[in-house]
């Protein structure tokens, strides 16, 4: 399946902040709740833990599903990006997006631990 998966579908942290900036995908964390309570989040991410991602995109109602995580359940088409702490999860959300048949789907490689290293190295080059 990994065959599928071409260079284009693996985002950096400048592509999650240009396109978070845009507002024009839809950042879902697929951790675990109470890792995002103990680090943080990334800005206009929703949390879907990877355990529960396939029901949520296979399985919800769009009833259910805008209930349970605030967003329109996304269509096929919809621009979808994978994160996690470290890029694994994220690639098997990736997967498993595309399994699904979701078109547009991504993942950020480096996840949280990339978006916390190059947003403190962005924060220091601000402050000089």
């Amino acid at each position: 399946m990994t065959e599928s998966v071409t260079s284009d579908m693996l985002l950096n942290y400048e592509d999650i902040v240009r396109l978070t900036g845009e507002k024009s995908i839809i950042l879902i964390d697929v951790r675990q709740p109470h890792e995002l309570q103990e680090t943080g989040v990334l800005p206009t991410s929703i949390n879907i833990p990877l355990n529960n991602l396939k029901t949520a995109l296979e399985s919800l109602s769009s009833e259910e599903f805008q209930k349970k995580y605030g967003i329109p359940l996304p269509d096929k088409n919809a621009p979808l990006v994978f994160t996690c702490r470290s890029g694994n999860r994220s690639m098997k959300a990736l997967l498993t997006a595309l399994e699904l048949g979701f078109k547009d789907a991504k993942h950020y490689a480096g996840g949280y631990l990339d978006w916390e290293k190059n947003k403190g190295l962005s924060e220091k080059k601000e402050k000089h």
